[in-house]
């Protein structure tokens, strides 16, 4: 399959002269057709463009998925300006801080957001060190009347915009992921590598414009960005947006729109599934989906396809450094064969694992950090070569820092983080491990192994667990349950208990704030002498 040589906006274009009064978006009540969509977006294009954005120009979207997200981005892409992805729950510091270290000069936000005060936030942000800022613009109010009714622009302003043309290896967006450094990196990714992969994504999922995707991902992140939004474009079907993935809203949006996709984090159809409340809902039209964002164990993922009948539901391995996809499951693979891999690499992208002798091999089963290389692989951290050196190598090889092995059919299996690996005795532990043999203890419904600081073992592993409602644990038997399945040092010294995990925005489980908590139940169990 050839790559597409096209930007976003001609990829846009081409859908609105194709199907220009097929529904493109649903919100709520509202409902907006592909012509709806670019005629808006001209009038926000022309109203941006008299504010002073040009191409090149650095203007962030802090927006929660609805309408005038989407019709902000078109807007900004049209004038080949690069957008900046920001979380909307970002505070004070982090979003100052954002603002210097991405050289944002324009800052769309929106007032119709309920759940921030966005006045009092933007008042409190520090730009004494910014030295491009230009303006904050209420992009709700501003494009508020084009959302109820067309209003034409001027027909002069309209051939300046469409003359605008960007290449399709500029940067497209910048999006920002957290890691080692205290400062989010800036993602660049290109026009090309957005749209190949979100094309790829639609062909590995065999969507097409019958389709109407649930949205519950973020559109700031590079799942919700490719694999929902610019996957429409592709394919021409209907997003159906929820602002907040909670799961009465999903349950209630799926049952209304009859959406037939729905894609998501682990986190999030555990949520579905362990709500008993699914069943007061139809369900019935969702097919497919993708599943991704965080590791999944083999019995929760056939649990998932199961209680939804999502025969469909399928792997992918990603990162928002690959665009984001990597690999996907193979559509024809059932249930059980795609349940313990995340499929093989899309057309184009090559995959390798870089063993413990540093040295990259295509070897069945041999483990080590995860390597990809394609058109998906990012341009690299804005205005930050020294990370970009760390991740991308000389030989244009994406360093991932999860840990995996290729099987003989060239599924790639994930086994972990590089940074989650847990090393006692000198062995080195994969928690995944761990944590499949623990969800098959009866009623337990979620488990984390992570490593703790030891002075003689190097490290020693906490089991972190979720009961089922009414469930009680014995931790012997637990332990001896373990002890017939795991070898000796891969069976955990602690087991601790929890209500629920601490979860990220993205939904995956936030290690930062599990660790600390793990180190204050030791704590106070070695002061009181409990055991755990």
């Amino acid at each position: 399959m050839e790559l597409l040589d096209k930007t976003i906006i001609e990829c846009f274009k081409e859908r609105v002269r194709t199907t220009p009064h097929k529904t493109a978006v649903i919100y709520a009540d509202e409902t907006y057709t592909w012509k709806q969509i670019d005629e808006i977006s001209d009038m926000l294009s022309v109203k941006f463009m008299n504010m002073g954005i040009v191409s090149k120009t650095h203007a962030a979207i802090c927006i929660m998925n609805n309408p005038v997200w989407v019709i902000c981005f078109l807007a900004l892409q049209k004038l080949e300006a690069v957008t900046m992805l920001v979380n909307p729950y970002c505070k004070e510091k982090e979003l100052s801080e954002l603002i210097v270290n991405a050289d944002i000069e324009y800052f769309c936000y929106s007032s119709m957001c309920e759940d921030i005060n966005y006045n009092e936030l933007l008042s409190n942000i520090d730009l004494s060190k910014s030295v491009g800022f230009k303006r904050f613009i209420d992009v709700g109010e501003l494009a508020g009347s084009g959302l109820n009714s067309i209003n034409s622009c001027f027909e002069d302003e309209k051939i300046l915009l469409h003359e605008i043309k960007a290449d399709i290896h500029d940067t497209s967006c910048i999006l920002f992921t957290s890691g080692t450094t205290s400062v989010p990196k800036g993602v660049m990714l290109s026009h090309k590598s957005i749209v190949n992969t979100s094309r790829l994504a639609v062909k590995a999922m065999n969507w097409n414009s019958n389709d109407k995707i649930c949205v519950s991902v973020p559109l700031y992140h590079s799942f919700g960005l490719s694999a929902c939004f610019i996957a429409s474009i592709h394919c021409g079907c209907a997003l159906v947006l929820l602002e907040k993935s909670k799961t009465i809203k999903i349950f209630e949006a799926v049952e209304k729109n009859k959406c037939t996709v729905l894609n998501g984090v682990p986190s999030m159809f555990l949520a579905m599934i362990n709500n008993p409340k699914h069943e007061d809902y139809d369900l019935s039209n969702l097919n497919s989906g993708i599943i991704a964002g965080s590791y999944i164990p083999k019995k929760e993922y056939m649990k998932i396809c199961s209680t939804l009948n999502m025969r469909k539901l399928q792997m992918s391995y990603g990162l928002t450094e690959a665009s984001p996809s990597v690999t996907f499951s193979d559509y024809s693979m059932s249930i059980e064969e795609k349940s313990d891999n995340v499929g093989r690499a899309l057309p184009g992208v090559e995959l390798s694992i870089l063993n413990h002798k540093c040295i990259k091999t295509q070897n069945a089963y041999e483990k080590g950090e995860i390597l990809v290389r394609g058109f998906n692989v990012m341009k690299g951290y804005y205005n930050n070569p020294s990370e970009t050196s760390k991740a991308i190598d000389e030989d244009g090889w994406l360093h991932t820092g999860d840990m995996g092995y290729l099987s003989e059919d060239g599924n790639l299996h994930i086994a972990g983080r590089k940074k989650e690996v847990i090393i006692r005795c000198g062995e080195n532990i994969s928690p995944y491990e761990i944590e499949e043999c623990i969800l098959n203890y009866p009623g337990i419904v979620h488990a984390k192994a992570i490593g703790v600081k030891s002075e003689v073992t190097q490290e020693e592993i906490a089991a972190c667990i979720v009961l089922g409602d009414s469930e009680q644990i014995d931790r012997e038997k637990l332990r001896s349950f373990l002890s017939e399945k795991l070898s000796y040092y891969k069976v955990p010294r602690y087991i601790l208990e929890f209500e629920a995990f601490p979860m990220t925005s993205s939904g995956k489980i936030d290690l930062k704030k599990l660790s600390i908590s793990v180190y204050e139940k030791i704590n106070a169990a070695n002061l009181s002498g409990g055991k755990i």
